[in-house]
């Protein structure tokens, strides 16, 4: 459960910024742009996704539409559910997991779903 819980905040911090408290907001790009145009997340910007950040990668980019579209409490929940399945957000020693799928369609049906 402590690595989950480590990367929903980690994911919050970057998806939800306002309620962030990554070490690394101060030099996250997300972060400073959300702030600065009073987001609460990427996916409020009319240019979501931007380039050059950490939305290029797909399982994050997907959690905050999934945000956008259905609540970060009901992100969390399925992926606490999902977790409890058996379903792996980070593998040991890395920095992916079931999540890292090949399209957001995939990842959208693992969140709501499970495996």
């Amino acid at each position: 459960m402590v690595l989950f819980v480590g990367c929903v905040v980690k994911m919050k911090a970057v998806l939800v910024v306002k309620k962030g408290g990554c070490p690394e907001k101060d030099f996250c790009k997300n972060y400073q742009c959300c702030t600065k145009s009073g987001y609460d997340s990427c996916c409020q910007c009319p240019d979501f996704p931007c380039q050059d950040s950490i939305l290029h990668k797909l399982r994050i980019r997907t959690f905050c539409k999934f945000i956008g579209q259905y609540g970060e409490e009901k992100l969390i929940a399925c992926l606490r559910k999902n977790e409890s399945n058996g379903v792996i957000y980070h593998y040991p020693n890395s920095h992916l997991g079931d999540y890292d799928l090949e399209s957001e369609e995939a990842i959208y049906h693992l969140i709501l779903k499970g495996k």
